[in-house]
């Protein structure tokens, strides 16, 4: 963590320190996407007990990533993938609902228009690349 207050969730990281939150709580998720994909600024269990509502900053939302384990991290809301910084999708979150920015695709409507998703063969989503 840093002690920056501005919020940069959504942005590119190459480490930790690359990122912030309101409060200062920001990590960088470096191996989330397909390979290639840039690092992705986040705030790590943003839905634990104790933890500010607001800690994610005004353009972002806490989704659940893994309800088994309390997995929950900031995603930079979105409408379009022009929305998210290049190489990320606008995914649809199931919790808490909405379209958030994250390194990789389950389809072409995920990423910008000049661009088409690679799905990954084992199913697990893809990368936004140049294309369609």
């Amino acid at each position: 963590y840093n002690d920056v207050r501005l919020e940069n969730v959504g942005a590119t990281c190459d480490d930790g320190s690359d990122c912030y939150s309101p409060y200062g709580a920001g990590g960088c998720i470096e191996d989330w996407g397909p390979p290639g994909v840039p690092g992705y600024c986040t705030v790590f269990d943003c839905a634990a007990p104790g933890i500010p509502a607001d800690v994610c900053g005004a353009s972002a939302a806490c989704v659940e990533i893994d309800p088994r384990i309390a997995l929950s991290i900031c995603l930079r809301t979105c409408e379009t993938a022009a929305d998210c910084e290049v190489g990320h999708g606008c995914v649809v979150a199931a919790t808490p609902g909405g379209r958030v920015c994250f390194a990789s695709c389950n389809s072409d409507g995920d990423c910008r228009a000049t661009e088409m998703c690679g799905l990954d063969p084992s199913g697990m989503g893809g990368a936004c690349e140049p294309g369609a």
